[in-house]
Formats: C-alpha cells, sequence, structure tokens
C-alpha cells in the first residue's frame, strides 16, 4: 500500500468515528429530552387532578353533584 491509500483509510476511520460520536451524541440529548417532557406530563397531571378535585370539591359545597354516583 502506498502512503495515499493508508492516509485515505485513516481519513475514513476518522470520519466514520466522528459520525458514530455524534448519532450517539444525539441519541443521547433526544432521551434527556424525552425524559425532561415525561417529567413535565406527569407534572401536568398531577396539577390538573388537583384542579379537578378541587373544583369537585368546591361545587359538592354548593351542592352540585359533578358525578354520578355508581348504582350498587
Amino acid at each position: 500500500m502506498e502512503w495515499k491509500d493508508l492516509l485515505d483509510s485513516g481519513l475514513a476511520v476518522a470520519a466514520f468515528a466522528a459520525f458514530l460520536r455524534m448519532v450517539f451524541v444525539d441519541v443521547a440529548e433526544m432521551k434527556a429530552r424525552l425524559a425532561r417532557m415525561e417529567e413535565g406530563q406527569r407534572e401536568q397531571t398531577h396539577l390538573l387532578n388537583r384542579l379537578a378535585n378541587a373544583t369537585e370539591a368546591l361545587a359538592y359545597r354548593q351542592g352540585v353533584r359533578l358525578r354520578k354516583e355508581k348504582e350498587a
């Protein structure tokens, strides 16, 4: 092999390694972003449940039933 072939193969290996690093970094960032989105969704669900419970409690105090009672 000539030195040009060695240089070409070395550059190809370096480029492939850089590509793999870029892909794995992007995947890690996407996983972290997804985890943050899931945490935000859990927080929103929690707050929405609290709001629904508070609304139902206020309505109950005023004599209004928001939910139908199950028949036995």
